[in-house]
């Protein structure tokens, strides 16, 4: 009997406690959090609570529909963790110059509370293809997703990804062609007199993806502190990621205890008189 008193002991502890921390206080501690306002024009469209928007709503199901998650994920590892971030470059935030790669500065990994107000958090299966969490920064060209949700191998030759044609209208030109058509290169054309419109279910997936841009600035009892040394400065890509910044001051050199002068030698005595 004693000897399962204490197993049942035991899986209290191995199984019990580790889904009480893991599980049930992060749980309690992320209710406790709340979505900010955005500024305008900040995600590509209105104003407004994120992840509250409609059009982001509309657009989260639609992408879950389609199975993106299969093969994109959403979530931006820790460098500890993974190179998400520095090396393959999903992190960038906005002002990405190709160009000029070097100036540019990165976006922090993923926190809980960048999924505030979603039912369903996209993080992903699998990564086929890259990471989204900063896509609308990284390509803000709505004609660009377009294309490359149509046939994505009008942008990437070798994509595996496979073409969202039926989001899209094959319909005769009458009159004048659509300002909305899709300018397609000359191997993926369509028969002359046609022309290549989206539908309403993709261009709100195109506003979801624009709006993708999951680097807003973490609270700053989340960011760890760092101390530089005097005339050290904060490199770019560490601005956001790191808070409390001090400067540590080198401390005065003392002065030199002065040597201590050597003591006169004692005079010789006086020698007695005979």
């Amino acid at each position: 009997m004693d000897q399962l008193k204490n197993l049942s002991l035991v899986l209290v502890g191995v199984l019990v406690l580790p889904w009480i921390f893991m599980v049930a206080v992060p749980s309690c501690q992320m209710r406790a959090l709340t979505a900010q306002a955005t500024e305008a024009g900040n995600m590509g469209v209105a104003a407004n609570f994120y992840p509250g928007h409609q059009v982001f709503e509309g657009g989260a199901a639609i992408y879950r529909s389609e199975g993106c998650a299969y093969c994109h994920t959403q979530v931006l590892r820790d460098p500890r963790a993974g190179d998400d971030i520095y090396k393959r470059g999903w992190g960038r935030e906005q002002g990405l110059d190709l160009e000029k790669p070097e100036q540019a500065t990165y976006a922090r990994a993923s926190l809980p509370q960048d999924y505030l107000g979603e039912h369903y958090a996209p993080i992903g299966l699998d990564r086929v293809g890259p990471d989204l969490s900063n896509v609308g920064y990284r390509r803000p060209d709505r004609d660009w997703h377009h294309r490359h949700l149509y046939q994505p191998r009008t942008e990437s030759q070798w994509s595996t990804m496979p073409p969202m044609k039926h989001l899209y209208e094959l319909r005769k030109i009458d009159g004048q062609p659509s300002s909305d058509a899709l300018q397609l290169n000359e191997k993926y054309a369509v028969e002359e007199g046609y022309e290549v419109v989206p539908t309403e279910e993709a261009e709100i997936l195109v506003q979801y993806l624009l709006s993708l841009k999951r680097d807003s600035p973490a609270p700053l009892a989340l960011l760890p502190e760092v101390t530089l040394d005097e005339g050290e400065t904060l490199p770019p890509q560490a601005e956001g990621v790191v808070r409390g910044v001090s400067t540590k001051s080198k401390a005065p050199a003392e002065d030199p205890e002065p040597e201590p002068e050597p003591e006169p030698a004692p005079s010789p005595a006086p020698e007695a008189a005979e």
